[in-house]
């Protein structure tokens, strides 16, 4: 959803409980990420940090440029040397696409911490306004949720 339909379904809000679905459905957006799977080892060979573990988005441009560099190099003296059956370039028994893959993901991690911290603040301060008739409705929602499952 776009910034701006978001912003509409926000000023269009009439009660508290519906801000914090609001707030709760961008929550869970963001937990997609955080939940997805890395493909690669996650070791790059000459960096200290895993993928993993890196906190800096621009070593984690250094590993990526580091790999799809080695990857290039690799594939290009197949063909100096003649070669026309080779296996595909490996680091640490993982392929370039799961390397960038897991970078990617890192970096959409380290990215939407920020947002996340943001949205969650929001939703305490939303759940500061409840009242005991929205939180018997919210119960009672969930209740039945429960006994759908």
């Amino acid at each position: 959803m776009s910034t701006k339909n978001k912003s509409n379904q926000l000023s269009v809000v009439k009660s508290v409980p519906d801000v914090l679905s609001i707030l709760r459905n961008e929550l869970n957006s963001l937990q997609a990420i955080s939940t997805t799977q890395y493909k690669s080892s996650g070791r790059v060979d000459g960096f200290s940090n895993s993928i993993e573990s890196e906190a800096k988005v621009e070593n984690l441009v250094r590993m990526w440029s580091s790999i799809k560099g080695k990857a290039v190099a690799y594939n290009e003296a197949q063909l100096d040397l003649g070669i026309v059956s080779c296996p595909a370039y490996k680091m640490n028994d993982s392929f370039p696409e799961d390397y960038k893959h897991d970078i990617q993901l890192r970096i959409k991690i380290l990215t939407h911490a920020e947002r996340k911290a943001e949205l969650e603040a929001l939703v305490k301060e939303a759940e500061g306004f409840l009242t005991r008739e929205d939180q018997f409705a919210l119960l009672m929602a969930k209740a039945v949720e429960a006994v759908k499952k």
